[in-house]
C-alpha cells in the first residue's frame, strides 16, 4: 500500500471508491485508463486501501507487468490468491471455486501486457456474483460491465496545491519557488513521474527537481 499520503488525487480515489463500493451502485467492474507513468497503479491502491473495510473477504492485488502472454494470467491471480492446484483442474475453474461465494475486490495492474485475458474477467464476474475487479491498463477491456475512469495529468492547480505542503522543507525561497516552476512544468509536459511524495521523502535541491 502507499507508503505516504497519495497528493492531488482525493477527489479521483472517492469518485473510484463510490463507483466500487459495495454499499452503493458497485459497478463491479472499473477501469483506470491513462498513459504510462500518470499515477494509475499509485491510484488503484490508494482506492484498494480505503475499501478494504468494504469487503469482508479481502482485497487483492496482482501485478501483471511480468507477463506477455494473456494465457498466464489466471495462474498469475490463483497464486496472489494463493488458490492451490488440484486434481488437475486448470487454475480458471480453481479461481472461480474459490470466489464464487466471497466478497472480494480484484485489483490487477498492468492490464495492457494482457488485454487479450479479458474475457477470463468477464467470466469471473459473471460466475461470481460477489466479486468486484479494479483494473489499470492504458487501454479498455472492452467489456459490457467495465465502466471506464479516465486518469488525467495533474492539473497544475492541483499540484501546486499538493506541492505546497513541501514548503517548510525547503531552505531557501529561491530554492522553493525554482521546484514549483519545476514540479509545473513536469504537469505541463504530462511528465507525472515527477512524484510529489519523493520530494518530501528526499528533499531534493532545485537542480534535482528539474532533472526528475
Amino acid at each position: 500500500m502507499p507508503p505516504t499520503p497519495l497528493l492531488g488525487r482525493q477527489q479521483d480515489v472517492a469518485a473510484v471508491g463510490q463507483l466500487l463500493s459495495p454499499s452503493g451502485a458497485a459497478g463491479r467492474l472499473v477501469t483506470l485508463i491513462g498513459p504510462g507513468g500518470v499515477g494509475k497503479t499509485r491510484l488503484a491502491l490508494a482506492v484498494a486501501l480505503e475499501l478494504v473495510d468494504a469487503f469482508a473477504d479481502d482485497v487483492w492485488f496482482v501485478d501483471l507487468s511480468p507477463l506477455r502472454d494473456y494465457r498466464l494470467v489466471a495462474a498469475s491471480v490463483a497464486r496472489a490468491l494463493d488458490v492451490r492446484e488440484s486434481g488437475g483442474r486448470s487454475a480458471h475453474e480453481l479461481l472461480i471455486d474459490a470466489l464464487r461465494e466471497r466478497l472480494v475486490l480484484l485489483v490487477l495492474d498492468n492490464f495492457e501486457h494482457v488485454v487479450d485475458a479479458a474475457p477470463l474477467v468477464a467470466d469471473l464476474l459473471s460466475r461470481c456474483p460477489r466479486l468486484s475487479v479494479l483494473v489499470t491498463s492504458r487501454t479498455p477491456l472492452r467489456l459490457r460491465a467495465e465502466r471506464r475512469f479516465m486518469v488525467e495529468p495533474l492539473s497544475v492547480p492541483r499540484a501546486d496545491r499538493a506541492l505546497r505542503r513541501y514548503q517548510p522543507y525547503y531552505a531557501s525561497t529561491a530554492d522553493w519557488a525554482w521546484t514549483r516552476c519545476s514540479v509545473t512544468r513536469c504537469c505541463c509536459d504530462g511528465r507525472t513521474r515527477c512524484n510529489l511524495q519523493h520530494l518530501y521523502r528526499h528533499h531534493l535541491t532545485s537542480a534535482e527537481v528539474a532533472d526528475a
